[in-house]
């Protein structure tokens, strides 16, 4: 069993046009990952680190200047080096992360 967190930071474009409530997100993000290997069901782990990076896109439809809804997909990876037993690991892990949901606006 595979898990894995990450810490990105990048930069976020948004593509307003004033004759729709529809705005679009794009964001290119870079950073770290921390990946956990459960390899025997439960009783033990190993953790490794390395370098991940993030692709993401998404549409928020504005209801009103408080509330919009939110849909937004993201493609990260990243490759993490793993020390199993004396030998140094690299394994490169992905995900795809479809995500809604409903955004209330603090500007």
């Amino acid at each position: 069993f595979w898990g894995y967190r990450t810490f990105l930071v990048g930069q976020l474009f948004t593509i307003r046009n004033e004759n729709t409530p529809a705005e679009f997100d794009f964001r290119f993000m870079v950073g770290s990952m921390n990946a956990t290997l459960d390899y025997d069901n439960g009783t033990d782990e190993i953790e490794g680190n390395g370098g991940a990076v993030a692709l993401g896109a998404g549409i928020r439809y504005n209801i009103s200047d408080l509330i919009a809804l939110s849909s937004n997909l993201d493609l990260i990876r990243g490759t993490a080096e793993f020390d199993i037993f004396g030998s140094n690991v690299e394994q490169t892990l992905s995900s795809a992360n479809l995500t809604v949901g409903i955004v209330f606006r603090l500007d």
